[in-house]
């Protein structure tokens, strides 16, 4: 992390991975500004096909920021009738509640996140 923000009483922190970087809500005590983290990523947003979920034109798995918004780019692990599926993020495995996709598995798609959240790993 290298940067740390209170924003109506939440702690913004920026996180970097393999695949980019991007800013989160830390969900504990407050760290120091330079701390370093192992962390885990919760997305908390319901994902609609067409609207915030979309098949991707890369191939390429990503995170970063685009007018504000956090985007990533994984693949699509698994998706079932219910709207729960799982998408991996450089390595990241991310479970998420997925609407109207017919996509079939192993698919790079495109999410547009507005709500996620940090948590140490504590390793």
């Amino acid at each position: 992390m290298d940067l740390v923000t209170l924003v109506a009483e939440e702690v913004l922190v920026r996180f970097s991975t393999s695949v980019g970087s991007a800013t989160a809500v830390w969900r504990v005590a407050p760290p120091k500004y330079g701390e370093q983290h192992d962390v885990e990523l919760e997305v908390d947003d319901e994902f609609v096909w067409g609207e915030n979920a979309c098949s991707s034109l890369n191939n390429a798995h990503s995170i970063g920021v685009l007018d504000g918004i956090v985007t990533m780019t994984g693949t699509l692990i698994s998706n079932d009738m219910e709207g729960d599926a799982v998408v991996d993020v450089g390595g990241a495995i991310i479970f998420i509640e997925l609407i109207g996709c017919a996509e079939a598995d192993s698919v790079f798609v495109d999410l547009k996140v507005k709500n996620i959240n940090v948590f140490p790993t504590g390793i």
